[in-house]
């Protein structure tokens, strides 16, 4: 059940063009690597960009395809985020971080000021490559 309802999720992001929400200074549209999320103002440094809600995968052996490369690692334990939590893509210069809260949520924080329009980057980590890694050979 929760992978038809994960299915359903990212089919939803990758048939819509763009996705903008008055509740968070951000939006998406499509880019260079398929989609990526931007800021929609400019965004002040320490300033809290996203809490995503996350739903907790069981194992990662049975995600199918594409939505391996969604998921977040915390305490060797995997991950879904919703909201532009997963939508995110990938730098060795991020210009925001993120972290669990400890009701496992997904905090995106910036960690410089960001002009609007400028797309918002983090760095997946280790373990994501580790992971990744391991169920694509």
């Amino acid at each position: 059940m929760i992978i038809v309802i994960l299915l359903i999720f990212i089919f939803y992001l990758y048939h819509y063009e763009s996705f903008n929400t008055t509740l968070t200074p951000i939006y998406y549209k499509k880019n260079k690597f398929n989609r990526g999320v931007y800021a929609g103002r400019k965004i002040k440094k320490n300033e809290v960009i996203e809490i995503s809600p996350t739903i907790f995968i069981e194992s990662i052996t049975n995600i199918p395809g594409i939505l391996i490369d969604y998921i977040f690692n915390h305490n060797e334990k995997y991950y879904m985020a919703f909201g532009c939590g997963s939508m995110f893509n990938h730098t060795d210069k991020p210009n925001i971080l993120w972290k669990f809260t400890k009701d496992n949520n997904i905090k995106f924080t910036a960690n410089k000021d960001i002009n609007k329009n400028t797309e918002l980057t983090i760095n997946y980590g280790k373990p994501y490559w580790k992971a990744r890694k391991k169920i694509k050979n």
